[in-house]
């Protein structure tokens, strides 16, 4: 699709057939998703289960083939979307089916990381396969092959959701309905408990090499079919199903890049969301609720204190008691207020408060439609030009409204029901 600002309008510019129809009926419980690639080089639909459909785009250098063979293949000018290829979940990526994906920032190829699991599972096997779920990170080059970079075994089979993290963090964050765990190609991986029903699953994941399960079941947060955002590199943005409380995940860090422990706070909002998604800027957030209407939310930073357990140590004392202190030279003063600036940037987290500033009402379900009473002087009404009154909308975002079609209806055919 393509957008006119002046004209405020949508245009179609391509359109692609993404499963033929002998597949056209859909898993179960399965969501389709479209992710583009950060630096816009290619487009990813992940349209079956066990199948992904990639549209290199002109901008995809890394992915355009040679002048050769670039003759023999379909280009659409206006889209600017390239001759799709599928990606096999087993003969290329060997995995039974995949979950999710996403694209991965700060790589000089296109970068996509998949969950999935390698062999299916089933009621009878849950037991025994807890820890089946895997995340596998690919790049894409010139010749149209997935290679593999770095994989992290053993996460929660119910694990549903990974958010890509921007630098200087980077890395993977993957989501399940009681748990959560944060994944980097170097160094270890934080794996974090939210609730008393990841308990059971700590001493498996302690087994793993690079994971080990830390218990913050006090939380007792429930995150199945959450929906979440990444605001900054350390802080992501969830709302939780079905109360829609908002809950701020903060990386805790003790470099540049090196994740210590995820610290929850929570705004005291509720907001319900089925999908959100962040400007670029950190400044807004548009969140699409439940019911159908979209507000648009002002984050505001604010800061707050690290736990006791989680505060940089003392500073060190420069003379014993009973000592007479020497007069510090001007360089040392310079390091003393950098080490104190240092300190105080570690004690405390960056966090948001959120502030609803504009909403677009939606109709939301509708309970009831009726046709409008014609006033008087309008018996001689065009067909499919009548009126109609609607009631839509929950509780308070209830709403009635008049509707009415703009262009008439033409006639064809006129016939009596049996």
């Amino acid at each position: 699709l393509r957008y006119d600002p002046e004209l405020g309008n949508i245009a179609t510019c391509g359109q692609h057939v993404l499963i033929p129809s002998t597949e056209s009926v859909l898993p179960e419980a399965f969501q389709p998703k479209l992710t583009v690639d950060p630096e816009q080089r290619c487009l990813l639909a992940h349209a079956l289960p066990d199948r992904l459909v990639l549209f290199p785009t002109t901008k995809g250098s890394s992915l355009r083939p040679d002048s050769a063979q670039l003759s023999s293949l379909h280009q659409d000018d206006q889209s600017g979307l390239r001759a799709p290829f599928n990606i096999q979940a087993w003969s290329q990526l060997r995995l039974h089916h995949v979950t999710d994906v996403a694209f991965l920032g700060g790589y000089h190829q296109p970068t996509m990381a998949c969950l999935g699991q390698a062999k299916p599972s089933w009621g009878g096997c849950i037991s025994e396969r807890s820890q089946e779920s895997s995340v596998l990170i690919f790049v894409l080059d010139v010749t149209r092959q997935v290679r593999l970079i770095w994989a992290t075994h053993g996460l929660p089979d119910d694990a549903f959701r990974i958010l890509p993290m921007p630098p200087p963090i980077s890395g993977v964050f993957s989501i399940s309905p009681n748990s959560v765990t944060y994944l980097k190609e170097h160094g270890s991986s934080i794996s974090q408990a939210l609730n008393m029903a990841a308990l059971e699953r700590k001493a498996l994941a302690e087994k793993s090499e690079k994971s080990s399960m830390r218990n913050e079941s006090k939380l007792d947060i429930l995150l199945a079919d959450c929906s979440a955002v990444v605001l900054s590199p350390t802080v992501i943005l969830f709302s939780i199903h079905p109360s829609g409380r908002l809950y701020l995940a903060h990386l805790v860090l003790t470099g540049r890049d090196a994740v210590t422990d995820i610290v929850w706070t929570s705004p005291a909002q509720h907001m319900p969301a089925w999908s959100m998604c962040c400007s670029r800027g950190e400044d807004f957030v548009c969140l699409v609720d439940t019911i159908g209407a979209v507000s648009l939310l002002r984050a505001q930073v604010s800061k707050k204190k690290l736990p006791g357990t989680l505060q940089p140590l003392k500073r060190m004392r420069l003379h014993e008691p009973g000592e007479v202190p020497l007069k510090p030279t001007e360089k040392l003063k310079e390091l003393m207020d950098l080490h104190e600036q240092l300190r105080d940037a570690f004690r405390f987290l960056r966090s948001y408060t959120f502030e609803r500033i504009d909403e677009l009402p939606s109709t939301g379900p509708l309970q009831s439609l009726q046709l409008w009473c014609n006033d008087r002087g309008e018996e001689n009404q065009s067909l499919g030009t009548q009126r109609f009154i609607a009631c839509g909308g929950t509780d308070s975002k209830g709403s009635l409204q008049i509707m009415q079609r703009a262009v008439p209806l033409e006639e064809q055919v006129e016939f009596d029901l049996p």
